[in-house]
């Protein structure tokens, strides 16, 4: 019964003190995390934060008097015996605490008249018996080393006891108004300094608990607050040295660097909290998108294995009437009217689509707008980028990708592709410019055509609409609107004269209509462009495409900049999305 109450009453006073149970360990490790001292009111404590044991075993704690040092050994004292009596600590989330096989602590003032003890001599008494039997697993608490007698004997007899229970291994802290105790945290790398924090405003302490930092005693100040009168508090600062005028300087510097730092950490932690969240949403959009495209992607599985399937058993439907008795013209007109509703069917879906692509790219444009300073935006070739800044001639503005895919073409013109197309079925030489004015070019029946986005020949059989045809492409006939063909010189080669000439360089005699750089270095890539312009040159050659990709953009640079820089380049652009987009460009020449 006994040991149920002690339970209840561990749990009660853990809910009464706001307790957390700390992470125990065994090698004299401490961090204490907005610890508050059990004893103190919640309403009025300040939380203070510490940390022994890791990188140095004494902690020396100064400041100003009333500022809280000798509540902090209390609070670090009190904490260790409370966690090894398997108590919780009033402290947040991550207190770390050791077990200590022997605590040592000498705070307050413990002089008898009885036993002939001073102030010093009580001090020292305590302090022999640490001395004698600290170890590496003790805890040391000194509350004010080294006062009660001459400062500098004192002093002397705080070091030495200090360099011993380093020796010893001992984790120690220990709270002082001695400045050389101060220079001693700071030449020793077993020790480390900390102070309590003074507004130097309202001449109060703040009871907060800096690392690193040593602290002033602000004894004047502290003096003045309790009523010593001002003419002698005058005649106190008269008599401090410049020295220790100067120290005391460069303590309160010392302070104000570190509350600038905890202000600096402090606002980058919150940057990088907002950064953190904002990577969040942008991964939470990356995985919509993608889920989306997914979805997409099964979606039009699906309509493709349907559209299949129902056209298969139509198809097997015709040819079951077909071979059933002979053919009439009933069956005929069944068999037209069925592919002329498949052909109707598809030029819809392909309206639809073509519809809903320029919706998107309104909507492209409108993000485009908004997110202006994200979208990617041109780049002036000037001697400064340019691969080639020796000449001086003037360069071309390079598009932005906008401005590119507006001016982009899917294919060439329609004179141009007839051009083209003659040229490369034609046995014109290089250097020999082909004179015969090519007959004109008529949207007519029997009429040869390329549809530009297979890049198949084609006849046109018959106008369907206003706008479309009827066209024979290989095996298939389908209708396709006239803006999706290309007329071409199929049948009516223009007139050529042929020249062999000796290929003395390996190179080809010919340009290419499609100029392929990818994979190549930088150097290689300009010197078969070189090769491809005067090529062009040579046939009389005026438009033609480049794909270099995309990659860090090192290689789609050099080609602008080389283009930027030839004298015979009337303009150069992106393709279109569909075509490559900014992996390709094409080149259209004087």
């Amino acid at each position: 019964m006994g040991e149920l109450d002690f339970i209840f009453a561990k749990g009660l006073l853990s809910r009464r003190l706001v307790c957390v149970a700390p992470k125990m360990n065994r090698e004299g490790y401490l961090h204490i995390i907005r610890g508050r001292h059990p004893l103190i009111d919640p309403d009025k404590v300040v939380p203070g934060s510490l940390w022994l044991g890791d990188e140095f075993t004494e902690l020396i704690i100064t400041g100003p008097n009333t500022g809280g040092k000798t509540v902090t050994l209390k609070t670090v004292g009190l904490f260790t015996l409370m966690a090894c009596a398997g108590l919780q600590v009033p402290a947040d989330l991550g207190t770390e605490l050791s077990v200590f096989e022997q605590v040592f602590a000498d705070i307050g003032d413990e002089q008898s008249i009885d036993q002939s003890l001073s102030t010093f001599s009580a001090h020292i008494k305590n302090i022999a018996a640490a001395c004698r039997h600290a170890d590496s697993k003790s805890l040391v608490l000194l509350d004010e080393l080294g006062s009660g007698t001459d400062p500098q004997e004192g002093s002397a007899i705080s070091m030495a006891v200090l360099n011993e229970l380093i020796e010893r291994k001992a984790f120690t802290l220990v709270t002082t108004h001695q400045g050389v105790l101060k220079n001693f945290g700071y030449t020793n790398e077993f020790c480390t300094n900390a102070s309590v924090d003074f507004d130097d405003t309202s001449l109060r302490p703040t009871y907060r608990l800096l690392m690193g930092i040593p602290g002033k005693s602000h004894a004047l100040d502290i003096a003045k607050r309790s009523g010593l009168p001002s003419d002698i508090i005058k005649k106190a600062q008269a008599f401090i040295t410049n020295n220790q005028t100067d120290v005391s300087t460069l303590i309160q510097g010392l302070t104000q660097k570190h509350n600038e730092v905890l202000e600096l950490e402090k606002s980058a932690r919150s940057r990088e909290a907002l950064l953190a969240e904002k990577e969040l949403k942008f991964q939470q959009k990356l995985i919509r998108l993608r889920e989306k495209e997914i979805e997409l992607e099964e979606r039009q599985k699906r309509e493709s294995a349907d559209f299949v399937s129902s056209t298969r058993k139509e198809l097997e439907n015709l040819v079951r009437t077909l071979r059933e008795g002979e053919i009439t013209r009933e069956k005929t007109l069944g068999v037209k009217s069925f592919i002329q509703n498949m052909q109707d069917n598809l030029a819809q879906e392909e309206l639809s689509l073509e519809q809903k692509k320029n919706d998107l790219d309104s909507q492209k444009e409108a993000f485009e707008k908004e997110m202006s300073f994200r979208s990617e935006n041109g780049i002036l070739i000037s001697k400064d980028n340019s691969k080639h800044g020796s000449s001086k001639k003037k360069t071309k503005k390079k598009l932005s990708t906008r401005e590119a895919f507006a001016n982009a073409k899917v294919s060439y013109t329609k004179e141009e592709a007839a051009l083209l197309y003659a040229r490369s079925n034609s046995t014109m030489a290089v250097g020999v410019k082909n004179t015969a004015k090519p007959p004109k070019l008529e949207f007519v029946p029997g009429a040869a055509v390329i549809h530009v986005s297979t890049k198949t020949k084609g006849t046109l059989i018959e106008k369907s609409g206003r706008n479309a045809w009827q066209v024979q492409l290989g095996s298939m006939r389908m209708t396709v609107k006239e803006k999706d063909l290309v007329l071409t010189y199929e049948g009516q080669p223009l007139t050529t004269v042929s020249v062999e000439m000796a290929d003395t360089d390996g190179l080809k005699s010919r340009p290419e209509f499609e100029l392929r750089l990818l994979g190549q270095r930088e150097e290689e890539a300009i010197r078969a462009l070189e090769r491809q312009l005067a090529l062009c040159r040579m046939n009389n050659f005026k438009t033609f495409s480049i794909i270099h990709g995309k990659g860090n953009g090192i290689l789609q640079q050099a080609v602008w900049d080389y283009l930027g820089e030839y004298p015979g380049v009337k303009k150069f652009y992106f393709a279109r999305p569909e075509d490559g987009g900014s992996g390709k460009t094409y080149v259209e020449l004087n």
